[in-house]
This record gives C-alpha cells, sequence and structure tokens, in this order.
C-alpha cells in the first residue's frame, strides 16, 4: 500500500497492519530526534539517501522490530508548526545542493501525540551532501536501510548526473533538428511553433532492480 499526499492516522496503522517492511523508500523511527548535533547528521543522512536513491517517506513515531512495524506510538510535540519550521531549516541549511520538494506532515493520532512524515523525492540533482558542520558525506538507501557511498560509488553518481543532463540535451537538439527538416509523424504547416517537450526523466536513469515489498507499495502513488 502507499500513503497519499496527505498522510493519515488509519494510513500509518495500515502499515503496521499490513507489516510493511522497511526497505529502499521506508523507513521508520519511534522518535524525533534532532536536538545534538549527531542527531541533526543521521537525520540528514536519512534524508539525503532518499533523495539519492528512489525516494521515499521517513516516518517518525512508529515503533519498528527488525524492520516491521509494529505499534504508531506518536512523539510529544507542544508547537507543530515550529517543528515543521525546525525540520525544515535543518534539512535546507545541512544539505547540498537543496532537496526540491520535501513535503512534511504532521499528523494527530488519538493518544494525542503527533507521528511526523517527511515524504522525500528522488531528485534529479543527485547526489546530495550531507554538509551539515562540515561533515561531506553522501549516503544512499539499499533493502537494509541507508549507507554511505564510496569514492567510486560518488564518482558513478556525479556521472549519472551529467550524463543524464546531457541525454536530455542531446534529444531536445534532435527533436528541433527533425522538425526543421519536416522529419515529424505530421505535417506541419510553416507558421512559426511552439514546441513542447515532454520528457520521461526515468528513462535516462540507470536501471533498478525493485524488491516485491517496494513495488507493493510504489504501486499506488
Amino acid at each position: 500500500m502507499a500513503l497519499s499526499n496527505k498522510p493519515t492516522e488509519n494510513e500509518l496503522i495500515d502499515l503496521r497492519d499490513s507489516q510493511i517492511l522497511e526497505s529502499k523508500i521506508i523507513d521508520y523511527k519511534l522518535g524525533l530526534s534532532i536536538n545534538t548535533d549527531e542527531e541533526k547528521k543521521e537525520f540528514l543522512a536519512d534524508i539525503t539517501s532518499f533523495a539519492n536513491t528512489l525516494g521515499g517517506h521517513l516516518i517518525m513515531g512508529m515503533k519498528e522490530d527488525k524492520g516491521l512495524p509494529v505499534e504508531l506510538l506518536g512523539v510529544q510535540i507542544d508547537d507543530t508548526d515550529k517543528t515543521k519550521l525546525r525540520l525544515e531549516e535543518i534539512i535546507r541549511g545541512g544539505i547540498s545542493p537543496r532537496i526540491a520538494g520535501v513535503v512534511i506532515h504532521v499528523v494527530q493520532l488519538k493518544n494525542c501525540n503527533w507521528a511526523i512524515v517527511i515524504y522525500v523525492p528522488k531528485s534529479w540533482s543527485a547526489p546530495h551532501m550531507v554538509s551539515f558542520k562540515k561533515i561531506s558525506r553522501f549516503y544512499a538507501r539499499n533493502s537494509a536501510g541507508k549507507y554511505q557511498l564510496d569514492v567510486q560509488e560518488i564518482r558513478q553518481a556525479f556521472l549519472l548526473s551529467e550524463s543524464i543532463e546531457n541525454k536530455i540535451r542531446d534529444f531536445r537538439l534532435d527533436r528541433v533538428a527533425k522538425i526543421n527538416v519536416g522529419d515529424t509523424p505530421t505535417v506541419l504547416n510553416n507558421n512559426p511553433k511552439i514546441v513542447l517537450h515532454s520528457i520521461p526523466l526515468a528513462s535516462y536513469q540507470m536501471p533498478q532492480v525493485f524488491e516485491i515489498s517496494d513495488i507493493q507499495y510504489l504501486r499506488q502513488r
């Protein structure tokens, strides 16, 4: 199952009831730990690992056991707006380059606590680096969770990012050239034209291997 654009308590409970295992695209945290520098670095590592891989959800307030959600306890929050602002500031100031499209939801639970659901999209500006306190580390995710990229993996990530940009540029130039010589599926008149290129970015990335649990979670998004 997948979470909606505005998650609810029932959806989070369904994750527990369906026993959706932690994976490349979902991670559970029992508490909200962003007080010390080390906790902030850990939080930023989680965020960048999603953006540098497939994207996904970081869910805070869910107790897990060996990667399986067992209880939605939530966390105590005095001021939800202040908490969201603080998280956004940590993300904005501790990651380079900045990640576009991160969405933070604070979900009120029946037990009067709150669950925090952070959606991180797959980034096309990857790789993103944790730059908080000048540590300069890159992370990605696999079935076991996040891990730190080594030098070769960092090099490959930058080469892939550059390759995608060049392929998209070449695609556009090729299409414009074909339009100029009349090599189009339908005949176009000689009047001025506005050309809109619809490019599926996923076509330009390296092949991905999906786990069955990932497919089950993503199919409704």
